[in-house]
């Protein structure tokens, strides 16, 4: 009886620790939006340089976490930070792609640097058929 009642705490402790949240997720590189409403995360994180003669862009891709086939692409001018600085968004959803036209991207870019971004955005992305994927309260947070 007295072995059962000193194994009660260790039984209490084991379920407790059993029921922390560990999914993986990464807090210092955050990427999500509403796609077509529902809340979508990404992961698989990447952050690229392209750099051209008189300016340097980062790229950033991401696979959607419930369904890697689908991905998310920004492109942004690098060192930038404003309204301006965003200027591309593609959403791959499995073969089919969309991508954002200029005039409609909405971002707002509060961090760019060699060492974090910042960012939101939004966008109705097209895919030349006529077929919209809305992208709304999307966010980037990222420390590479």
């Amino acid at each position: 009886m007295k072995n059962k009642i000193l194994l009660l705490p260790i039984f209490i402790l084991l379920i407790c620790a059993s029921c922390t949240k560990s999914d993986g997720h990464d807090s210092s590189r955050t990427l999500s939006a509403k796609i077509d409403g529902t809340i979508k995360y990404f992961k698989d994180i990447t952050v690229e340089e392209d750099v051209n003669p008189d300016y340097t862009d980062f790229i950033i891709t991401g696979k959607q976490a419930d369904d890697p086939s689908k991905v998310i692409i920004l492109r942004m001018e690098k060192g930038v930070t404003g309204t301006q600085s965003m200027y591309y968004i593609q959403y791959f959803n499995n073969s089919d792609y969309f991508d954002s036209v200029t005039s409609g991207l909405n971002a707002n870019i509060s961090e760019n640097s060699d060492i974090k971004l910042i960012a939101t955005f939004s966008s109705n992305l097209d895919d030349g058929d006529g077929n919209v994927v809305q992208v709304t309260q999307g966010i980037l947070n990222i420390n590479f």
